[in-house]
C-alpha cells in the first residue's frame, strides 16, 4: 500500500510527500456504491469514490464531467500509458488538462463535480490534495513538452492569462440559483513556480520517484474562502475576478444558507487560452459536520461493477438514514422510494423489509439476456432526496467473447481460444500481424496510423489501439498481469474493417458490441464472410448493425439490430466462420469510435419482434425527416416463441407511458398497435415488449412533430440600427431587398447592426461570407444545407445560417411575442466535436444601448455534433438539465450567446406542453370521491383507474376532458376495495 507522510504545515495549504508506486493490477469498474455518511455526531465524507479508485470515474451517482471534450480529464492511471501516474493514497487519482479552445473559443473552465441534497444550516468541511510534475520523462496530456517526449506539468502563464486550479463548494436553491460559493486557495503559476528540465525554480517541496520523475509534494487544499456570488461567472479566472468576502477560521464551517436545497463539490481547471498544465488531484472530501442528510442508497446488487449477471433474479438495495452533528435520523417511508426500470416505473413491484432507518428493498423478476438501467430515488422524512442509477447486464457466464484486438493474422489464420498475454506466447495474438486487405483494412487501405495513434498487442502497425478504461473481462483478470488489460480499437474511421475467424457456437445467438463513442448514431456493421477467405477478394453478407449512442467517457453494450431496431438472432453455418466488423454502414454513416469486444449470447426462447414502425427514424437521414406530420405511432409486435399480453407492451414518449391510450388489433402472438402521437414536440420514443416467457425487446428512436407555424427567429435576422427589428419578416434572399425583410439591409439597404448593441463579435478571417447582410461584416452568413422549410419553398427564397459563431459572440433578437409559456429549440451544427454553454438570455433593460442587463433563460448543448452542416434539434435546458420553460409576451428582446465555435440556423419558440406531473388531489364527500387536476388549453385529460397496482388493466373513469387552464373534477363512487388512479394527458 502507499503510505502518506505527515503533512508539512504551510499557510492555508498542507503538503505531504508520497512514495511512488509502479502500476498495480487494476480491476476497472463502471459504478461503485459507497456509504455516503458517517454515524450521527461524526463528520462523514459524503462524496462517492472520493479517492478516484473506481474506474471509470465519471459514472451515474458519482462524479460528473463538465467539459466540452471528454479527453480533458480521466483517471490518473489512464492519463499515461507508460505507467507514470501521481496518486496521494491508494492506486488511482484524477488527472486533468486544459481544453485548448476545443469545443468553444476563449477562456474555459472545466470541472469534475458531485451534487447532493442539503438543508439550510447543514455544515461542512471540504478539501482535496493536489500535485503536478515539475519534470517527467514521459508525455502526459497537458504538459509543456519542454523535454520531449515529456516536460513539466506545472501551471503556466502567457500573454492571455493563466492556467489555474481550485476546489469549490457551491449551494443552490430549488430554482438552481447560486446562493453561496466557497473556494480553496487558487493554485496558479505564481504559487507552483517554474521548472527547467530537472531544475525546479519554486519554493514548494518536491519529491523524486524511482523513475527519476520529479513532482510537487502533495498539497492539501482546504476550502476556506467565501466569495461574492456576483463575481462567480462561467469561464472566468477567480485569480483575476477576486471577490473573497470571508475566510473561515478554526471552528468555522462551510454553511448551507437559507433556501439551499443542493450542495455541489467541484474540482476546477481554468485555462485562458493555450497555457500548459497537467494537475493531479486525489482524496477529495466533503465532510458533513452537522445536520440531517439525504438517505444513503447502498449495497446495490447487481451494481454494474461486473459483467455477466445472468444468475441474478432480483435487484436489491438498502436505504439507510444518515445525519451528522447530533441531528436526528430521518426515516424512510416505502411511499418515498421509487424505481424506474428501462424507462418504466416499477415502484409498485418493490418489496420492503427492515426498520424505516435501514430498509432492504427488493425488485424481483430480472429477466435473463437483458441490459438494465435502473434509477432509484428516495425522499426521506425531512424532504431530502437521494438517487442512484446503475446499468448492468443479465447475460449468462457462458457467453462467447471475441476481443477487438484478436483479429485474424497471416492471411486468415486464427486462434480458437486465445489467452491474453503481455508477450508472445502459444495461443496468444500478442505480436502477430494482420495482413492489409485480407485480415484487416484501415485508413483507406493504407494502414497509416493517424497522428497521435499507437498500436498495442499486435505487430502490423496498421490498427490504432488504446487501453480501455472499462470493466475488465474475466480472461484479463485471470491473467493476473498488470500489463494485460482490455484493449479498444480506436481512431476507427469509416471503411475500416477487421476479420474474426472462429468455430463459432451453433444455435441461436444474440450479438452485443462493447463500445465507447462520443456521438450518437454512429454505426458498426457486422458481416459474414461468404467467399474469398484468406484472400484479398472477399464477399460478405450483412447480418445487422450496432448503432451507438453517445456514451461520454463511459462504455456500453449495444445489440446487433435490424432496420426496425429489433435485436437480430444470428445462427451461423456449422464449422469455421469469419465475422467482419465494418466501421460505418458503407453509405456515409460514421463508425463507432472505439470498440472493445463483441459477445455472442444464447438467445434462449426468443423475444418479441417490433416491425412496421411508423414513423421510422431509427437511422435518421442528415438534415431531413423533421417537422413530421404524425397523427398516430403505429407498429406491430409479434412472437414466434410465446404469447404477448397487451399489458406488457409499453410505448414511452419522453418518459411518459402512452400505452393506456393504445389500440390493439390482432391476437397475442401478432398485435398491430396504434398510439396517438404527441404533437409539437421532440419525441424520444421507446417501445418495450415482454412475452410470457420473460423474453423482452426494446426499440427506440427520436423524431419531432413540430409545426412550421411555431414562431421561428432566423439566426441571421438579428436587430439593427440600435434595437430596431421586423416582426414576421418575409424571406427574400436571392430575390431582392424588401421593406419587411432583413435581406441586404432592407429596401433602402440602410439597416446595419450596431456593434456591442445589436451584436458582439468580429470576423476572424476564416472565410466568412456576408451575402445576406452585406452591411454586417462581423457576422458570418452562408446558404444552409439544412431542411428547407415551407415558407422558403413558397417564396422561392434562399435560406441562410449564421456561421463562424465563436464563443462569447452574441446577437440580440427583438420581436413582438404572443403571450405564452414557451420551450425553445435551436437548430444548430458544429464541426469541432461536442459543444455546450450556448445560452439564451432576456434583455431586461437597455435594449438599443451599450448598457444592457440580461437574465439567463437557458442553454443549448450538443454532445453529438457531427459537422458544420449537420443540423440537430437542441432543446434549451435549465441549469438542472430540465427542459426550460420561459414566459414571454409583447415586445421583448432575447440574446443568443455562443459558448463555442458553432453554426446557428434558427431558434424556435414552441408553446410549452402541459406539465407531465400535475398535482392530483382527491377528497371524499359521502360515498363520492372527487378527483381534481389542473389543465392547460390544447390538451385532453382522461382519468384512468385500476383495482390492482401491479396487474390488471387500466380503465377509463371518465371521457376525455378538454383543458382550458382551469382545475377539472371527475368523480368515482366508494367501493368495497381500494382503487388506484392515474391521469392520461394528450
Amino acid at each position: 500500500m502507499k503510505n502518506k507522510d505527515n503533512p508539512i504545515k504551510l499557510p492555508s495549504i498542507n503538503r505531504s510527500s508520497s512514495s511512488e508506486h509502479h502500476r498495480m493490477p487494476i480491476a476497472l469498474v463502471s459504478v461503485i456504491i459507497t456509504i455516503l455518511f458517517a454515524l450521527s455526531g461524526k463528520a462523514g465524507n459524503v462524496l462517492v469514490n472520493p479517492g478516484f479508485e473506481s474506474s471509470p470515474i465519471f459514472a451515474s451517482g458519482s462524479w460528473s464531467q463538465h467539459a466540452s471534450e471528454t479527453w480533458s480529464m480521466s483517471s490518473a492511471a489512464a492519463a499515461d500509458p507508460t505507467s507514470v501516474k501521481l496518486v496521494h493514497t491508494g492506486a488511482n487519482g484524477l488527472w486533468m488538462q486544459g481544453l485548448y479552445g476545443n469545443g468553444q473559443g476563449g477562456p474555459q473552465t472545466s470541472y469534475a463535480a458531485q451534487d447532493l441534497a442539503c438543508l439550510p444550516g447543514n455544515t461542512y468541511t471540504a478539501d482535496a490534495w493536489f500535485s503536478a510534475y515539475t519534470y517527467c520523462k514521459s508525455h502526459i496530456g497537458g504538459d509543456d513538452g519542454s523535454d520531449p517526449p515529456g516536460g513539466s506539468g506545472l501551471f503556466l502563464a502567457d500573454g492571455t492569462g493563466n492556467e489555474d486550479g481550485w476546489v469549490e463548494v457551491l449551494f443552490f436553491n430549488s430554482g438552481n440559483v447560486l446562493l453561496a460559493d466557497y473556494k480553496s486557495q487558487i493554485i496558479d503559476p505564481a504559487f507552483v513556480g517554474t521548472a527547467s528540465g530537472t531544475t525546479y525554480n519554486g519554493t514548494l517541496p518536491v519529491a523524486t520517484n524511482s523513475l527519476g520523475n520529479i513532482f510537487l509534494a502533495w498539497i492539501d487544499c482546504p476550502v476556506t474562502n467565501q466569495y461574492d456570488i456576483t463575481v462567480v461567472t462561467p469561464n472566468s479566472d477567480p485569480d483575476v475576478t477576486g471577490g473573497v468576502t470571508n475566510t473561515l477560521g478554526a471552528g468555522q464551517y462551510i454553511t448551507a444558507p437559507p433556501g439551499a436545497v443542493r450542495v455541489e463539490f467541484r474540482i476546477n481547471l481554468y485555462q485562458a487560452a493555450n497555457e500548459a498544465g497537467a494537475p493531479f488531484w486525489d482524496d477529495a472530501t466533503l465532510n458533513q459536520v452537522g445536520g440531517p442528510s439525504a438517505s444513503v442508497i447502498g449495497n446495490i446488487s447487481p451494481d454494474g461493477t461486473q459483467f455477466f449477471n445472468g444468475a441474478r433474479t432480483n435487484f436489491t438495495f438498502n436505504v439507510t438514514s444518515a445525519a451528522a452533528g447530533g441531528a436526528a435520523f430521518p426515516t424512510n417511508a416505502a411511499s418515498g422510494i421509487g424505481v424506474v426500470v428501462n424507462g418504466v416505473n416499477k415502484t409498485g413491484s418493490l418489496q420492503f423489509s427492515g426498520p424505516s432507518t435501514n430498509l432492504l428493498v427488493t425488485l424481483p423478476g430480472l429477466a435473463t439476456n437483458s441490459i438494465y438501467t435502473i434509477s432509484v430515488s428516495v425522499t426521506n422524512s425531512v424532504g431530502l432526496t437521494s438517487s442512484k442509477t446503475v446499468t448492468f447486464d443479465t447475460f449468462p457466464a457462458n457467453v462467447f467473447i471475441v476481443s477487438a484486438e484478436d483479429y485474424d493474422y497471416t492471411n486468415g489464420l486464427f486462434i480458437q481460444n486465445p489467452v491474453p498475454t503481455s508477450s508472445p506466447a502459444t495461443n496468444s495474438y500478442f505480436g502477430t500481424a494482420g495482413v492489409l486487405g485480407v485480415d484487416i483494412s484501415t485508413y483507406g487501405g493504407t494502414g497509416a496510423l493517424p497522428g497521435g495513434a499507437a498500436q498495442l498487442v499486435r505487430s502490423d502497425n496498421n490498427v490504432a489501439m488504446q487501453k480501455a478504461d472499462d470493466i475488465q473481462l474475466p480472461q484479463y483478470l485471470a491473467a493476473d498481469d498488470p500489463n494485460v488489460f482490455n484493449v479498444q480499437i480506436a481512431y476507427n474511421n469509416p471503411g475500416n474493417w477487421f476479420n474474426y475467424t472462429r468455430d463459432y457456437p451453433a444455435g441461436d445467438y444474440l450479438v452485443f458490441l462493447r463500445y465507447n463513442n462520443p456521438t450518437a448514431g454512429s454505426i458498426e456493421t457486422l458481416n459474414l464472410l461468404t467467399g474469398g477467405y484468406g484472400t484479398a477478394t472477399q464477399t460478405t453478407r450483412n447480418l445487422g448493425e450496432f448503432i451507438g449512442a453517445a456514451t461520454g467517457a463511459g462504455y456500453a453494450w449495444v445489440p446487433l439490430t435490424d432496420t426496425n431496431n429489433n435485436k437480430v438472432i444470428v445462427n451461423l453455418p456449422a464449422g469455421q466462420n469469419t465475422l467482419q466488423l465494418l466501421s460505418g454502414n458503407g453509405a456515409g454513416a460514421a463508425g463507432i469510435a472505439n470498440f472493445v469486444d463483441f459477445i455472442m449470447v444464447p438467445a434462449g426462447t426468443g423475444f418479441p419482434i417490433v416491425n412496421n414502425l411508423n414513423p421510422n427514424n431509427v437511422i435518421p437521414p442528415v438534415n431531413a425527416n423533421i417537422f413530421l406530420k404524425v397523427t398516430n405511432i403505429t407498429f406491430s409486435v409479434s412472437s414466434a416463441f410465446s404469447t404477448i399480453s397487451s399489458n406488457n407492451v409499453h410505448v414511452l414518449a419522453n418518459g411518459v407511458d402512452l400505452s393506456p391510450a393504445a389500440t390493439f388489433t390482432g391476437n397475442n402472438t401478432n398485435w398491430s398497435v396504434s398510439v396517438p402521437c404527441p404533437q409539437n414536440q421532440l419525441i424520444n420514443l421507446v417501445i418495450n415488449a415482454t412475452d410470457a416467457n420473460g423474453g423482452s425487446n426494446s426499440v427506440s428512436e427520436t423524431f419531432d412533430t413540430f409545426s412550421q407555424n411555431n414562431l421561428m427567429i432566423e439566426a441571421v435576422d438579428f436587430d439593427f440600427n440600435g434595437g430596431q427589428f421586423i416582426d414576421n419578416p418575409v424571406p427574400t434572399a436571392g430575390i431582392g431587398p424588401a421593406t419587411n425583410s432583413y435581406f441586404e439591409g432592407g429596401i433602402y439597404q440602410t439597416n446595419a447592426a450596431v456593434a456591442n448593441v445589436d451584436y458582439q463579435g468580429f470576423s476572424d478571417g476564416g472565410g466568412e461570407q456576408w451575402v445576406y447582410r452585406p452591411l454586417d461584416t462581423d457576422v458570418g452568413q452562408e446558404i444552409t444545407s439544412d431542411f428547407l422549410r415551407d415558407k422558403f419553398i413558397a417564396a422561392g427564397a434562399q435560406d441562410y445560417d449564421m456561421g463562424y459563431w465563436n464563443g462569447g459572440f452574441f446577437e440580440n433578437y427583438s420581436r413582438t411575442f404572443p403571450t405564452n409559456n414557451y420551450n425553445v429549440f435551436a437548430r444548430m451544427a458544429g464541426g469541432s466535436g461536442p459543444f455546450n454553454n450556448t445560452t439564451l438570455s432576456l434583455v431586461t433593460a437597455g435594449r438599443g444601448t451599450t448598457n444592457q442587463t440580461t437574465q439567463l433563460l437557458g442553454s443549448f448543448s450538443d454532445a453529438n455534433a457531427a459537422g458544420w452542416q449537420t443540423w440537430h434539434w437542441l432543446p434549451m435546458r435549465d441549469t438542472n438539465g430540465n427542459l426550460a420553460k420561459i414566459s414571454l409576451g409583447g415586445v421583448q428582446t432575447v440574446r443568443a450567446t455562443s459558448g463555442n465555435n458553432a453554426n446557428a440556423h434558427f431558434f424556435m419558440f414552441v408553446p410549452s406542453v402541459v406539465s407531465l406531473s400535475p398535482t392530483i388531489t382527491a377528497s371524499l364527500s359521502g360515498t363520492t370521491i372527487q378527483i381534481q387536476f389542473p389543465t392547460q388549453s390544447g390538451h385532453n385529460y382522461t382519468m384512468l383507474f385500476n383495482n390492482n397496482l401491479t396487474g390488471g388493466a387500466w380503465q377509463a373513469l371518465s371521457g376525455a376532458v378538454s383543458g382550458d387552464g382551469t382545475t377539472k373534477t371527475v368523480t368515482d363512487t366508494v367501493g368495497p376495495s381500494g382503487r388506484f388512479y392515474k391521469l392520461l394527458i394528450q
